[in-house]
């Protein structure tokens, strides 16, 4: 994780990342076939065990920041682990997020953090998107395409590790890949 961290760090000030400062937030699930920390049903499959990766990453698709969990740990519980793994400035920063992620308590604690936290309201909430708001949000996809990107790789789209460390150092060896490619 250093040396990804490190990369990270040295893209930044090398002006290769600009958008440092607008950030999105997701999570996946990965199939789980020999693991045996982290795991837990994931809660589509009855019968299948999974392990969850959160990201944060920038709106080029550069990840900044990742935690591991369980299947069943739900995605807003993560949230300040996940930034707290973030070694750039996060001070003044928008993070984009899905509607799992919709929780007044954890914006108001972004809010402390001088974060703005902006997440898809559910159906039904009174409090809607404006239309600034909107189209901030038709970037969060690129997330979803940064985990298409990460379980192109076979032994992240299904879980051959024992350990979550290991797993989690082949993670971090993918990711670099992916930000070689993206930043060039």
């Amino acid at each position: 994780s250093f040396f990804f961290y490190n990369c990270i760090l040295r893209l930044k000030y090398s002006g290769k990342i600009l958008d440092s400062k607008k950030l999105i937030i997701d999570s996946t699930t990965v199939a789980n076939k020999y693991g045996s920390e982290e795991i837990s049903i994931a809660p589509g499959s009855r019968k299948h065990k999974g392990t969850k990766i959160h990201v944060i990453a920038t709106e080029s698709k550069i990840p900044v920041g990742i935690t591991f969990s369980d299947a069943k740990t739900h995605d807003s519980k993560k949230v300040l682990d996940t930034i707290k793994t973030i070694k750039l400035s996060t001070t003044r920063a928008t993070i984009l997020a899905d509607k799992g992620y919709v929780d007044k308590k954890l914006r108001d604690q972004l809010r402390m953090q001088n974060i703005n936290f902006l997440a898809v309201p559910k159906k039904g909430m009174k409090k809607q998107l404006t239309a600034l708001q909107k189209q901030k949000m038709e970037k969060r996809p690129r997330i979803e395409h940064f985990f298409a990107n990460l379980k192109r790789f076979q032994r992240i789209n299904s879980r051959m590790d024992r350990s979550i460390s290991s797993f989690a150092s082949f993670c971090f060896i993918a990711m670099f890949a992916i930000t070689i490619m993206t930043a060039g």
